[in-house]
C-alpha cells in the first residue's frame, strides 16, 4: 500500500507532476493503480450489459439511457483520472530518471513510442537534488 501512496501522492498531490519517483515505487504502484482501477471499471461494465438491451426502447416517446448514461460518466471519470494520475507518476519518474519529461510525448507513437518509453523509465535512478 505504502507503493500506491508514493505513486499516487509524490511530493506535491495526486496530479502533481513535480518530484521524484524511484524505479520500484513506479512499477509497483502502477501495479496496485491497475488493480484498484480494474475492481472499480469491471463492475461498471458489467452493471451495464443488463442495460444494453433497454436502449433502444422507447417508454412515452423517451429513450431509456439515464442508468447507462450514469454509467458510462462514471467508467470516463474513473479511466481519465487514473490516466493523469499515470501520466504524473511517468513524469516524476522520467525526472527521477535524469530524463526529460517531454519524452512522454512518445507514448503518442503506436509500439515503437511505448517502448522507447518504456526503456526510459526502466533506467535506474540518478542521485541528484529533488526538481
Amino acid at each position: 500500500m505504502n507503493y500506491l501512496k508514493l505513486y499516487m501522492n509524490g511530493s506535491g498531490g495526486l496530479y502533481s507532476f513535480s518530484g521524484r519517483l524511484n524505479r520500484k515505487g513506479y512499477f509497483y504502484g502502477s501495479l496496485a493503480m491497475n488493480f484498484f482501477s480494474s475492481m472499480i471499471l469491471l463492475p461498471i461494465m458489467y452493471g451495464s450489459l443488463p442495460l444494453l438491451p433497454m436502449i433502444w426502447w422507447l417508454v412515452d416517446n423517451t429513450w431509456v439511457l439515464v442508468g447507462f448514461d450514469i454509467l458510462v460518466a462514471l467508467g470516463l471519470f474513473v479511466m481519465i483520472n487514473a490516466m493523469i494520475i499515470g501520466f504524473s507518476a511517468m513524469a516524476r519518474r522520467l525526472r527521477d530518471a535524469g530524463q526529460s519529461i517531454h519524452k512522454l510525448w512518445w507514448f503518442l507513437l503506436p509500439l515503437i513510442g511505448t517502448a522507447i518509453l518504456f526503456l526510459n523509465l526502466i533506467k535506474a535512478s540518478e542521485v541528484a537534488e529533488n526538481d
